[in-house]
């Protein structure tokens, strides 16, 4: 659970690089839908390589060697079909959003730059919201595991409920201040005016 910041880090670090990248690419450089998509590949080598990092720092290595993860390895058929039973369903789902999103911000590059600017903001606020979302949902799934590990089934129904709880607070929260200050935000990212009319 305490490793989860990292994650945080790296995709804060990345999504920051990504709407930089996306300025520099789409307008300076006038690389248009082909920019965004540089600037994207770029930022995902970068948390990549932020969690590559982090998974080598001296607090990780030292955490796999006291609790032998990978001394007291073993393949198990039977565990390893009940771990892609789960595992590959959830892939799907992340890759055919990645694709939605991808065709989207494609067909948005059609109509003209300005277009992919705007979206290209919506995108990374949306992002930037999913991440929160998933990271109190990550740290449940630990919560809920354990207290059902435990056979503690009413701890892990509380954990589940306060996920879904915060969660809904988040989303309302977040949805109200992009609806209230959609302009503010916009000047944020991007000076242009045209861009920010349209976001």
């Amino acid at each position: 659970l305490g490793f989860m910041k990292y994650i945080l880090i790296a995709s804060v670090l990345g999504n920051i690089l990504n709407v930089f990248l996306d300025y520099l690419f789409i307008f300076p450089l006038r690389l248009g839908v082909r920019g965004a998509a540089i600037a994207t590949v770029i930022s995902q080598w970068v948390i990549v390589f932020t969690y590559i990092y982090f998974f080598y720092s001296f607090r990780v290595r030292k955490f796999i060697k006291e609790n032998t993860i990978l001394t007291s390895f073993h393949l198990d058929f039977k565990e390893l079909r009940k771990l892609l039973e789960i595992g590959v369903p959830y892939s799907l789902k992340i890759f055919f959003e990645v694709m939605i999103f991808f065709l989207f911000i494609m067909m948005t590059g059609w109509i003209n730059d300005a277009s992919l600017a705007a979206t290209t903001i919506m995108l990374q606020i949306v992002i930037f919201t999913n991440m929160t979302a998933s990271g109190i949902g990550y740290s449940a799934q630990v919560l809920v595991g354990k207290g059902i590990g435990s056979q503690n089934f009413a701890q892990a129904k509380s954990y589940g409920k306060r996920c879904i709880e915060l969660n809904l607070i988040i989303t309302v929260l977040f949805s109200l201040i992009v609806i209230i200050f959609h302009h503010y935000i916009a000047i944020l990212f991007n000076n242009n005016q045209i861009v920010i009319d349209l976001f």
